[in-house]
């Protein structure tokens, strides 16, 4: 989504493109967003679950868990910021 809206401000500009190749990528980028935010949904859910079934000490794996929450909440922050949806902005304060 961050490349869409720089291509979107970029292409007219410096006419490298069409002008309609930034409002292209753009509208692409929030599509794979909404995607990408969907399987950021089932991983959470998995992610649940072997907590609960399965306790495993402090490790070095841990990162397998630690990093994909963080990046799960920029993309919820920056969801909520291109849509006028209170939901995402509320779900990315939350996580």
């Amino acid at each position: 989504m961050q490349l869409g809206g720089v291509a979107l401000d970029t292409f007219p500009q410096t006419n490298t493109l069409h002008p309609l190749a930034g409002d292209v990528l753009y509208i692409l980028g929030f599509l794979v967003a909404l995607i990408m935010w969907g399987f950021i949904l089932v991983w959470t859910v998995f992610a649940i679950a072997s907590l609960t079934h399965y306790r495993f000490p402090f490790n070095m794996n841990w990162w397998g868990i630690i990093f994909p929450i963080g990046i799960s909440a920029v993309a919820t922050m920056r969801l909520g910021k291109e849509m006028p949806s209170r939901f995402f902005d509320v779900l990315g304060m939350v996580r």
